[in-house]
Protein backbone atom coordinates (compact mmCIF):
# COMPACT_ATOMS: atom_id res chain seq x y z
CA UNK A 1 0.00 0.00 0.00
CA UNK A 2 2.82 2.39 0.82
CA UNK A 3 4.51 1.71 -2.51
CA UNK A 4 1.24 2.40 -4.36
CA UNK A 5 0.75 5.68 -2.48
CA UNK A 6 4.37 6.79 -2.90
CA UNK A 7 4.56 6.08 -6.65
CA UNK A 8 0.92 6.56 -7.69
CA UNK A 9 1.83 9.05 -10.44
CA UNK A 10 4.31 6.60 -11.99
CA UNK A 11 2.39 3.41 -11.12
CA UNK A 12 -1.38 4.06 -11.48
CA UNK A 13 -2.59 0.64 -10.32
CA UNK A 14 -4.21 -0.73 -7.18
CA UNK A 15 -2.34 -2.58 -4.45
CA UNK A 16 -4.17 -5.79 -5.45
CA UNK A 17 -2.64 -5.46 -8.94
CA UNK A 18 0.82 -5.11 -7.37
CA UNK A 19 0.22 -8.33 -5.41
CA UNK A 20 -0.85 -10.07 -8.62
CA UNK A 21 2.29 -8.82 -10.42
CA UNK A 22 4.45 -10.13 -7.61
CA UNK A 23 2.64 -13.46 -7.60
CA UNK A 24 3.14 -13.79 -11.37
CA UNK A 25 6.80 -12.74 -10.91
CA UNK A 26 6.44 -9.69 -13.19
CA UNK A 27 8.21 -7.60 -10.54
CA UNK A 28 11.58 -8.45 -9.03
CA UNK A 29 10.24 -8.22 -5.45
CA UNK A 30 9.40 -11.50 -3.77
CA UNK A 31 6.04 -12.25 -2.16
CA UNK A 32 7.79 -13.43 0.99
CA UNK A 33 9.18 -9.93 1.49
CA UNK A 34 5.66 -8.87 2.41
CA UNK A 35 4.71 -9.71 5.96
CA UNK A 36 0.95 -10.22 5.47
CA UNK A 37 1.24 -12.29 2.31
CA UNK A 38 2.99 -15.10 4.13
CA UNK A 39 0.04 -15.39 6.54
CA UNK A 40 -2.58 -15.77 3.84
CA UNK A 41 -3.57 -19.21 2.61
CA UNK A 42 -4.01 -19.96 -1.06
CA UNK A 43 -7.69 -19.78 -2.00
CA UNK A 44 -9.31 -22.91 -3.34
CA UNK A 45 -11.02 -22.56 -6.67
CA UNK A 46 -14.68 -23.62 -6.70
CA UNK A 47 -15.52 -26.94 -8.31
CA UNK A 48 -17.55 -27.24 -11.47
CA UNK A 49 -20.98 -25.66 -11.35
CA UNK A 50 -23.76 -28.23 -11.13
CA UNK A 51 -26.49 -27.36 -13.57
CA UNK A 52 -30.04 -28.17 -12.56
CA UNK A 53 -32.89 -28.19 -15.06
CA UNK A 54 -35.35 -25.88 -13.32
CA UNK A 55 -38.20 -27.23 -15.46
CA UNK A 56 -38.15 -30.38 -13.33
CA UNK A 57 -39.89 -28.35 -10.60
CA UNK A 58 -42.91 -27.39 -12.72
CA UNK A 59 -46.00 -28.62 -10.85
CA UNK A 60 -43.80 -29.74 -7.94
CA UNK A 61 -43.44 -26.54 -5.90
CA UNK A 62 -44.25 -26.30 -2.20
CA UNK A 63 -47.52 -24.52 -3.02
CA UNK A 64 -48.44 -27.52 -5.23
CA UNK A 65 -47.53 -29.81 -2.31
CA UNK A 66 -49.85 -27.92 0.07
CA UNK A 67 -52.66 -28.10 -2.47
CA UNK A 68 -52.11 -31.84 -2.97
CA UNK A 69 -52.07 -32.45 0.81
CA UNK A 70 -55.34 -30.49 1.20
CA UNK A 71 -56.94 -32.77 -1.41
CA UNK A 72 -55.41 -35.92 0.20
CA UNK A 73 -55.15 -35.20 3.95
CA UNK A 74 -54.44 -38.79 5.05
CA UNK A 75 -51.61 -39.47 2.62
CA UNK A 76 -48.17 -40.39 3.92
CA UNK A 77 -45.39 -37.84 3.36
CA UNK A 78 -41.71 -38.80 3.30
CA UNK A 79 -39.14 -36.02 3.73
CA UNK A 80 -35.83 -36.79 2.02
CA UNK A 81 -32.48 -35.03 2.18
CA UNK A 82 -28.77 -35.72 2.19
CA UNK A 83 -26.14 -35.20 4.85
CA UNK A 84 -22.78 -34.64 3.25
CA UNK A 85 -19.58 -35.73 4.98
CA UNK A 86 -16.56 -34.21 3.28
CA UNK A 87 -17.26 -32.17 0.18
CA UNK A 88 -17.26 -34.46 -2.85
CA UNK A 89 -17.08 -37.56 -0.64
CA UNK A 90 -19.63 -39.96 0.77
CA UNK A 91 -23.00 -38.80 2.05
CA UNK A 92 -26.13 -40.12 3.72
CA UNK A 93 -29.50 -40.09 2.00
CA UNK A 94 -32.10 -39.78 4.76
CA UNK A 95 -35.77 -40.70 4.47
CA UNK A 96 -38.07 -39.39 7.23
CA UNK A 97 -41.55 -40.93 7.44
CA UNK A 98 -43.88 -38.34 8.99
CA UNK A 99 -46.62 -40.84 9.89
CA UNK A 100 -44.42 -42.87 12.27
CA UNK A 101 -41.44 -40.57 13.04
CA UNK A 102 -38.99 -43.03 11.51
CA UNK A 103 -35.86 -41.87 9.73
CA UNK A 104 -33.77 -44.21 7.60
CA UNK A 105 -30.30 -43.40 6.27
CA UNK A 106 -28.52 -44.91 3.27
CA UNK A 107 -24.81 -44.45 2.60
CA UNK A 108 -24.06 -43.03 -0.86
CA UNK A 109 -20.67 -42.95 -2.59
CA UNK A 110 -21.30 -39.41 -3.85
CA UNK A 111 -23.89 -36.72 -3.35
CA UNK A 112 -25.53 -36.76 -6.77
CA UNK A 113 -28.76 -37.77 -8.49
CA UNK A 114 -27.31 -41.04 -9.81
CA UNK A 115 -26.64 -42.25 -6.26
CA UNK A 116 -30.14 -41.21 -5.15
CA UNK A 117 -31.53 -43.22 -8.07
CA UNK A 118 -29.49 -46.26 -6.97
CA UNK A 119 -31.00 -46.10 -3.47
CA UNK A 120 -34.55 -45.93 -4.84
CA UNK A 121 -33.81 -48.72 -7.34
CA UNK A 122 -32.57 -50.85 -4.43
CA UNK A 123 -35.75 -50.08 -2.46
CA UNK A 124 -37.86 -51.07 -5.47
CA UNK A 125 -35.97 -54.37 -5.76
CA UNK A 126 -36.74 -55.22 -2.11
CA UNK A 127 -40.35 -53.96 -2.02
CA UNK A 128 -43.31 -54.92 -4.17
CA UNK A 129 -44.92 -52.23 -6.35
CA UNK A 130 -47.83 -51.90 -3.90
CA UNK A 131 -45.49 -51.66 -0.89
CA UNK A 132 -43.39 -48.98 -2.58
CA UNK A 133 -46.46 -46.96 -3.57
CA UNK A 134 -47.87 -47.27 -0.04
CA UNK A 135 -44.61 -46.24 1.66
CA UNK A 136 -43.68 -43.40 -0.74
CA UNK A 137 -46.86 -41.80 -2.10
CA UNK A 138 -45.54 -38.24 -1.54
CA UNK A 139 -41.90 -37.23 -1.24
CA UNK A 140 -40.85 -33.77 -0.09
CA UNK A 141 -37.27 -32.66 -0.68
CA UNK A 142 -35.07 -29.61 -1.15
CA UNK A 143 -33.89 -28.17 -4.46
CA UNK A 144 -30.42 -29.69 -4.37
CA UNK A 145 -28.81 -31.06 -7.51
CA UNK A 146 -28.97 -34.56 -6.01
CA UNK A 147 -32.79 -34.46 -6.42
CA UNK A 148 -32.81 -32.78 -9.83
CA UNK A 149 -34.27 -35.80 -11.64
CA UNK A 150 -37.62 -36.47 -9.93
CA UNK A 151 -38.71 -39.08 -12.47
CA UNK A 152 -35.89 -41.37 -11.27
CA UNK A 153 -37.59 -41.35 -7.86
CA UNK A 154 -41.23 -41.33 -8.97
CA UNK A 155 -41.21 -43.81 -11.83
CA UNK A 156 -40.70 -47.56 -11.81
CA UNK A 157 -37.88 -48.10 -14.36
CA UNK A 158 -39.26 -51.48 -15.47
CA UNK A 159 -42.93 -50.61 -15.99
CA UNK A 160 -42.70 -46.83 -16.49
CA UNK A 161 -45.53 -46.42 -13.97
CA UNK A 162 -45.59 -43.40 -11.65
CA UNK A 163 -45.53 -44.74 -8.09
CA UNK A 164 -45.11 -41.53 -6.11
CA UNK A 165 -45.07 -37.75 -6.38
CA UNK A 166 -42.01 -35.57 -5.64
CA UNK A 167 -42.40 -32.00 -4.42
CA UNK A 168 -39.72 -29.38 -3.70
CA UNK A 169 -39.49 -27.02 -0.74
CA UNK A 170 -39.09 -23.32 -1.36
CA UNK A 171 -35.46 -22.07 -1.48
CA UNK A 172 -33.86 -21.34 1.90
CA UNK A 173 -36.85 -22.76 3.80
CA UNK A 174 -35.61 -25.78 5.80
CA UNK A 175 -38.60 -25.50 8.17
CA UNK A 176 -40.81 -26.87 5.39
CA UNK A 177 -39.25 -30.28 6.09
CA UNK A 178 -38.24 -29.51 9.64
CA UNK A 179 -38.43 -33.05 11.06
CA UNK A 180 -35.80 -34.32 8.66
CA UNK A 181 -33.58 -31.28 9.23
CA UNK A 182 -33.87 -31.52 13.03
CA UNK A 183 -32.68 -35.14 12.94
CA UNK A 184 -29.70 -34.11 10.82
CA UNK A 185 -28.44 -32.09 13.77
CA UNK A 186 -28.12 -35.35 15.71
CA UNK A 187 -26.26 -36.98 12.81
CA UNK A 188 -23.83 -34.09 12.50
Amino acid sequence: RNICNLYKSQLPVSDRTIYNYMHERVLSADLFDLKRTVQRKERKKPGPALLVDKKCRNGRLYSDFLEYINENPDINVVEIDTVEGTRGGKSLLTLYFRNCNLQLAFLEEKNNSACVKKVFDKLRSVLTEDEFSTLFPVILTDRGSDFSNPLDIEMDPETGELQSKVFYCDPQRPEQKSNCERNHEFIR
